[in-house]
């Protein structure tokens, strides 16, 4: 569990191994992730940034997954 408070900049990282490297995606409730958050995928580690967050945004399951 990640604890934010209203209007935080959420960072989050994901590590994933495998060969090829994988590329890691970001998924909110399995759905698409708000247009303001940015996400990366490089050498297997993923980072989603979400800047302003809001309770009812995260207030749900935030999920890595591997490509």
């Amino acid at each position: 569990m990640v604890l934010a408070n209203i209007g935080d900049v959420f960072t989050i990282t994901c590590t994933a191994i495998g060969v090829p490297t994988p590329e890691v995606v970001w998924r909110l409730n399995w759905g698409h992730l708000p247009s303001k958050c940015t996400v990366t995928s490089v050498g297997g580690v993923g980072t989603l940034t979400c800047p302003d967050i809001q309770v009812l945004i995260f207030a749900i399951s935030v999920l890595c997954v591997m490509h």
